[in-house]
């Protein structure tokens, strides 16, 4: 873990941010969500749905269903919803995931 101080340039002068970064096996994340004590974030390239903790910890849920992952946001419950789909895929869908990684898929109506 990499831990720097960061001046804001268009912020007064004693406004500062921690920057942290995370040595990872993330190949094209495509979006990035705050969860409840997480973050999650879409791993496009590998077909994954990411949680990395607070501390640098990170997990990758695949599934049936997680295909080109593009865009993540907070639901109710505390669950994460994501898109599915992108140039390589035909199909698209939207996907619910638990913070314990339970995966539904929900395809487009006929």
């Amino acid at each position: 873990m990499d831990r720097q101080l960061e001046h804001a340039a268009d912020q007064p002068d004693y406004y500062c941010r921690v920057v942290t970064t995370f040595a990872n096996t993330v190949s094209t994340p495509t979006s990035i969500a705050a969860g409840r004590g997480h973050g999650w974030y879409t791993n496009w390239a590998s077909q994954s749905i990411g949680r990395m903790t607070r501390k640098g910890a990170s997990n990758s849920f695949t599934a049936p269903g997680v295909v080109y992952p593009q865009n993540i946001t907070l639901g109710s419950g505390g669950a994460m919803w994501f898109t599915n789909g992108g140039v390589a895929y035909s199909g698209y869908s939207i996907g619910r995931i638990t913070k314990s990684g339970t995966v539904s898929i929900y395809p487009p109506a006929d």
